[in-house]
């Protein structure tokens, strides 16, 4: 991304309008902007991207600026008041944190409404070790969808001035997502398990929605495991989803699909023998069970203390479709609508080559997606 330059006898005020339509400002020269946008339904589009415009004038005298809007949209549900707040409060002490290595004086810190949204700003001084002595103006806004970062770098003199205010005041900030309209994993990579016994339909890198293209992993010749890892910027949390598939040696009953999926599931993230109810619903050629809980999270990812869990069976093959993160984002239409995208086809098994499959692909222990799972015992009812 380059970076535009403006000198004291080329300044103009414009209006820009993000590509992403969420926001509109005015600023002293054109902004050079960074977008990716990540779609979650048929319908809306999610975007990370970041503008900024720089202004130098040292020719004329020692100023040197830079005007920044920064944008993430969540991938879960609408945003509520009181996570707002939450959010706002930890925001003020992790920017404090970012100045900490740089001798930072907060000087000014307030939480309360800018141009109609709920929002913190800070002023901060601090010394920059390429640039000596500077200060820093940001805000921080919230709407439903969207954390909306705009500051203003320079010396501390201009932080308040009229051009300052007139970036601060002019803008406007929408509601919601973008509104495109198109088809959920229309243009995702299809991907069959190592058996062949399911197909699933998973994103490529989207930064900074998805970062890695889906692992796979052919654990034994009757286990494998399909698995990506989405993030959301808003909330800073990771989404983990799996998908385990297995192969026995003989039919399953419903008190062998229990046992197996206790035992190399539910049991990781529970301590307690609390009672879940499981929905069980038959196809024509197969029977799927579900259930979602509270959990005990992993020590590497303690916000996700919330599991969804579905599962397929026929004859002697399962498929476990496992999401592990925080409630909000388990439960959002775009994990919905993800899990729905793939096929369970036991019948296929059979027709796959057995081919070796290179290890570096096949066999690589995967980073993000691992997780340390506490051990525990949990017991469950089928209705």
């Amino acid at each position: 991304m380059g970076v535009s330059i403006a000198n004291a006898d080329d300044i103009k005020w414009i209006l820009y309008k993000s590509d992403t339509g969420i926001f509109d400002v005015r600023a002293a020269n054109k902004f050079d902007t960074k977008t990716s946008s990540f779609r979650i339904d048929d319908e809306r589009i999610a975007n990370s991207s970041t503008a900024i415009s720089v202004v130098d004038q040292r020719r004329f005298k020692d100023t040197f600026k830079s005007y920044l809007i920064k944008i993430d949209q969540t991938i879960g549900p609408a945003l509520t008041y009181d996570q707002i707040e939450t959010f706002l409060n930890y925001e003020i002490q992790n920017y404090t944190n970012r100045y900490i290595d740089m001798n930072a004086v907060i000087k000014n810190k307030e939480l309360k409404y800018f141009n109609g949204k709920p929002g913190a700003e800070l002023q901060i001084s601090y010394e920059d070790p390429d640039m000596g002595a500077r200060s820093t103006r940001v805000r921080i806004l919230y709407t439903d969808a969207t954390r909306v970062e705009q500051s203003l770098t320079g010396d501390e003199h201009i932080l308040y001035g009229y051009q300052a205010k007139k970036f601060f005041k002019t803008l406007l900030i929408r509601d919601g997502l973008s509104y495109t309209e198109g088809k959920l994993g229309g243009d995702w990579g299809t991907h069959t398990s190592p058996m062949g016994l399911f197909t699933v339909f998973l994103p490529h890198p989207a930064p900074p929605y998805v970062m890695k293209e889906p692992r796979i992993k052919a654990a034994s010749k009757n286990s494998e495991l399909i698995s990506q890892t989405f993030y959301d910027p808003v909330w800073g949390h990771k989404i983990f989803y799996r998908v385990h598939g297995y192969k026995f040696n003989q039919e399953l009953s419903m008190a062998n699909v229990k046992k197996v999926l206790f035992d190399k599931h539910v049991s990781k993230y529970k301590r307690d023998s609390s009672t879940f109810q499981f929905t069980k619903t038959p196809t024509e050629n197969h029977m799927i069970l579900e259930t979602e809980m509270n959990i005990n999270p992993p020590s590497k990812a303690l916000h996700a203390n919330f599991a969804r869990l579905r599962v397929f069976f026929a004859k002697n093959y399962m498929v476990v479709q496992e999401i592990i993160s925080t409630k909000p984002l388990a439960t959002s239409t775009l994990i919905d609508k993800t899990m729905n995208l793939i096929e369970f086809h036991p019948d296929k098994v059979n027709e796959v080559s057995q081919k070796s499959q290179n290890p570096s692909e096949s066999q690589t222990k995967p980073q993000e997606e691992e997780l340390e799972e506490p051990e525990g015992k949990v017991e469950a009812t089928v209705n």
